[in-house]
């Protein structure tokens, strides 16, 4: 893997474990290698273009409906 791709490759698996019932963001983001929740908050509205917390609230929106 080459090395640029790691953080797109670190929140494509955090996105994954935010579909995940009962997972925290905190946890999320330390599993996705993350120790600081900002990075992760700043990292993760880079490559979606919103927070974890609003990727959640829409994925949840989009299987209720």
């Amino acid at each position: 893997m080459i090395p640029r791709n790691v953080p797109l490759y670190r929140i494509r698996k955090a996105k994954e474990m935010l579909l995940e019932p009962g997972s925290r963001i905190q946890d999320v983001a330390r599993k996705a290698g993350y120790q600081n929740m900002n990075s992760f908050n700043r990292m993760f509205k880079k490559f979606s273009g919103i927070t974890p917390s609003e990727f959640r609230k829409q994925a949840v929106s989009f299987h209720t409906s």
